[in-house]
């Protein structure tokens, strides 16, 4: 992962990846929302390879892009995200 960017009032993440065997960085952007204090939805992702982008936004059920997050999480976020 060569950059991580979290915009929490467009809820949105930007990861930049470097890969072997890839020759460019491939770039994802991930909207999220927040459906309670402990789960995250993947609400859509775009990527600069199609394909990564397809399979999240088509291929797996919305009951899949739900992360239930850790409380450990949900603290320390709570101190750095106001």
């Amino acid at each position: 992962m060569t950059k991580l960017q979290l915009d929490s009032e467009k809820q949105e993440i930007y990861v930049a990846l470097d890969l072997h065997g890839e020759q460019s960085p491939i770039e994802l952007t991930i909207h999220y929302r927040l459906p309670s204090s402990t789960q995250v939805e993947i609400a859509e992702v775009w990527s600069s390879r199609e394909w990564v982008a397809t399979l999240v936004n088509e291929m797996v059920p919305a009951k899949g892009r739900q992360i239930p997050v850790p409380a450990w999480v949900t603290a320390a976020l709570s101190k750095i995200i106001r």
